[in-house]
């Protein structure tokens, strides 16, 4: 088992209870990616989830499910894989795990932005997900486990602001 940190925390603590949890299968394609950012979106709006944390949530499921479908699967577009969200008042975690392949070394890749000094005819295309995906989570975990990646993320969501006596 593999796991990656952030933060030092446990990479799998129990779930708080939810107030709104949820799961869907996700078809390992662009449509599906598309499908299930969208109806994720929605369910997490329905549930009270404020508008600015939402877009940072959705920013980080395209980057995650795109690069499931595009490296985990590579092709196999009649593949699944499921995502789960738990929203609490505190926090909102998402799981998704798949049976594609896993990631290069057991591990997350490594938390650095890609070098950006040359030339601009060589600056590179990609390698940008992944710190743009650690920096909008507060944290986030990755195992690879009889086959099966998982791989948690987690938003702490900040309470409302008291309301002023003043006013």
């Amino acid at each position: 088992m593999t796991h990656s940190r952030l933060n030092g925390a446990d990479p799998h603590p129990p779930l708080r209870p939810a107030a709104h949890s949820g799961t869907g299968r996700i078809s390992a394609n662009a449509g599906g990616a598309r499908s299930a950012i969208r109806a994720t979106m929605q369910r997490l709006a329905g549930a009270g989830l404020a508008p600015e944390t939402r877009e940072n949530v959705q920013i980080v499921l395209a980057e995650v499910i795109n690069n499931i479908v595009e490296h985990a699967f590579a092709g196999n577009t009649a593949a699944t894989f499921v995502i789960e969200f738990h929203l609490s008042p505190d926090q909102l975690q998402l799981t998704l795990t798949d049976r594609g392949r896993s990631f290069p070394a057991g591990r997350l890749p490594p938390p650095r932005v890609p070098d950006l000094s040359g030339p601009r005819a060589t600056m590179p295309e990609g390698g940008f997900g992944w710190p743009l995906i650690r920096m909008l989570t507060s944290r986030l975990a990755y195992r690879r486990e009889n086959g099966q990646n998982r791989l948690d993320l987690w938003f702490d969501l900040a309470a409302p602001a008291a309301p002023d006596p003043a006013n």
